[in-house]
């Protein structure tokens, strides 16, 4: 071998050696930097013509395992989807209250028993009444808070769904730009190890948002598939990316609607197919964030509607056996637009009208009968001559005194006995005053006023729900007993509208606490349940500790198998910093051994130089 070779040789392996400790020291300066993979750069026999030309070294690869970081990737889409969910139901957990504590619907509904138990046992005690009026409404203030806190999460969700697609539609452009530097500097024969790792890190954040998979192609660009709302997958990058819409809604409801919006392909057509749309099949954050916002938490209102409208039925039902305002009245509106009901099945039964003075004493009572009556028009026709009737422009019933009123009279009560009115709006049948809504106690002014058990709307009902404005203003308001009728034969002195003692209201709220009945599913997570209002509250809260417990175990088990596939993953691809100091000196002494033979092929060139002269 000539002394000119020897020199190449020895070059080769300097320069080698040089570029060995430099890729060493890459990786001891990134070995704490997020995301950087091992570098290697493997010496290689250089040949020509077969021939051994000297050493050089490969292409700059990574250390990586594929398969685990496959794995490690579905882990993570899954831990973010889970995440998402148990961060949502804790913070429904913690405006609904827990088993333990004494802020909880069952507890309030508890109160409101009690203080109607109270009454029962001392119905002329004012500040009795005032327990009853202040639990009544602290219950009705619970469920709208609880109400406005439930709409301001779905808002919430949709805010976080927003910056998600911000962060996926970036981080899918980023890729495809990736892909296009790292098919470039293939085909230039350079290092693409720093941009893989780039690449992975947008792979990463886009999934924690949403399930991807993905393969590389020969240039070492890799091609994204992502899961739509119907379950299929969507190439999102290949020879370019996808990008995604989302209009946020300005507002939100207590339940899903279609114009809460979905993020949707820029190109897809108008309406998008649930194929061009991203949903909580979608998985990841954005997935359970979507599934947060049109289901657990929609869900969760319906249920809670379902308990407010019970409370405000059954209570009423029993409100509107006393008498309003525990007097007589020259006008009596009711609160239910009955204009477009119908009774599904004749009326049936018997009310008694009293007629009162100016002293709120009843001087006269007649009885009118609705049996057979198969309409609002049928039942005004029968009150006619006893009372004067009208449907405003409100659809809500008004009753005044007659033209031919007994002399004296300035008001009338109701004692509406066994009249009930089946109706096919309610699917239910009430009594007389409660169909007309003439005496409620609560209130759910902006809702349709029919919405009940059977095929009204209640959604809205716990936002809405209030005591009415007259009873929490004065607790006098608030009925206790029914209205008394003019006795036969008449009497030395005229009776009282209402018996300071009458305890036969207040008894009746009391009792309703403790109806057990069905209580038919709200289309949330509550099936059809026979039990109490408080059983419902108690269902309710149950039903949510035990899915949040649920989740919270599997997020656990998920963090833990996350934890795990990640550390294996990086124990591949991490830096070792006592191995790359090893291998530091070993690349020093090759660089210093190819030193020394450069020197020493110098001193023979030298000694020949002299010998030549």
């Amino acid at each position: 071998m000539s002394l000119s070779g020897s020199l190449f040789y020895a070059v080769s392996g300097l320069q080698t050696a040089q570029r060995q400790i430099n890729v060493t020291s890459g990786n001891v300066s990134n070995a704490n930097v997020e995301g950087y993979s091992k570098q290697t750069a493997a010496a290689i026999t250089q040949l020509v013509d077969g021939k051994n030309s000297g050493v050089d070294i490969g292409q700059i690869r990574r250390e990586v395992n594929s398969y685990l970081d496959s794995e490690v990737m579905q882990s993570r889409t899954e831990l973010g989807a889970l995440n998402t969910r148990s961060e949502y139901l804790g913070r429904i957990g913690d405006m609904f209250g827990t088993l333990s504590s004494d802020s909880t619907l069952s507890n309030s509904l508890n109160s409101l028993s009690s203080a109607l138990e109270a009454l029962s046992v001392e119905p002329e005690s004012a500040s009795v009444r005032n327990d009853v009026v202040e639990a009544a409404s602290t219950l009705a203030r619970q469920l709208n808070d609880i109400s406005t806190q439930t709409t301001e999460l779905r808002t919430e969700a949709s805010n976080d769904i927003d910056r998600g697609v911000a962060e996926i539609n970036d981080a899918l452009s980023q890729i495809a730009e990736l892909n296009d530097e790292i098919s470039r500097a293939n085909a230039l024969g350079r290092s693409t190890a720093d941009l893989e790792d780039e690449r992975d890190r947008q792979l990463e954040t886009l999934s924690e948002w949403m399930d991807v998979s993905t393969f590389q192609r020969d240039n070492g660009a890799i091609a994204v598939m992502g899961k739509m709302s119907d379950g299929s997958t969507k190439m999102m990058v290949d020879s370019r990316e996808v990008q995604f819409d989302f209009s946020k809604a300005s507002a939100l409801g207590p339940v899903a609607t279609s114009s809460d919006g979905f993020p949707t392909l820029s190109s897809a057509p108008s309406p998008a197919a649930a194929s061009d749309q991203l949903g909580p099949n979608t998985g990841g954050k954005l997935g359970a964030l979507l599934d947060v916002r049109d289901n657990m938490l929609t869900d969760f209102h319906r249920d809670l509607d379902r308990l407010t409208q019970v409370v405000r039925d059954r209570v009423n039902a029993a409100h509107n056996q006393g008498t309003y305002q525990n007097q007589g009245q020259a006008t009596l509106t009711g609160s239910a637009d009955i204009s477009s009901d119908t009774f599904s099945s004749p009326a049936t039964g018997s009310l008694t009208v009293n007629y009162t003075n100016a002293s709120n004493e009843v001087i006269g009572s007649a009885t009118v009968s609705i049996a057979g009556d198969t309409s609002v028009a049928d039942v005004q026709a029968s009150l006619a001559g006893t009372l004067a009737s009208t449907v405003n422009a409100d659809g809500q019933l008004e009753l005044s005194l007659p033209g031919g009123a007994p002399a004296g009279a300035t008001g009338f009560t109701l004692n509406t006995g066994d009249a009930t009115i089946a109706s096919t709006e309610l699917g239910d049948t009430r009594g007389f005053s409660h169909y007309f809504g003439l005496n409620n106690l609560f209130e759910t002014p902006d809702l349709p006023l029919l919405p009940s058990a059977g095929a009204g709307d209640i959604t809205g009902a716990a936002g809405d729900i209030q005591v009415r404005s007259d009873i929490k203003q004065d607790s006098a308001n608030l009925s206790y007993g029914s209205a008394t009728q003019y006795p036969s034969p008449a009497p030395a002195t005229n009776p009282p509208a209402v018996y300071a003692g009458d305890n036969t209201v207040a008894q009746a709220m009391a009792d309703s606490f403790e109806d057990r009945s069905t209580i038919a599913a709200s289309g949330g997570n509550l099936r059809n349940v026979n039990t109490t209002m408080s059983g419902y509250a108690a269902d309710l809260l149950s039903f949510q500790a035990s899915e949040t417990s649920r989740t919270d175990t599997a997020r656990d088990f998920q963090q833990t198998m996350y934890d795990e596939l990640k550390f294996r993953s990086d124990s591949k691809s991490g830096v070792n910093i006592d191995e790359e100091l090893s291998n530091m000196l070993v690349f020093e002494q090759a660089y210093n051994a190819s030193a020394r033979v450069i020197s020493t092929v110098q001193q023979m060139f030298d000694t020949l130089d002299r010998m030549m002269n």
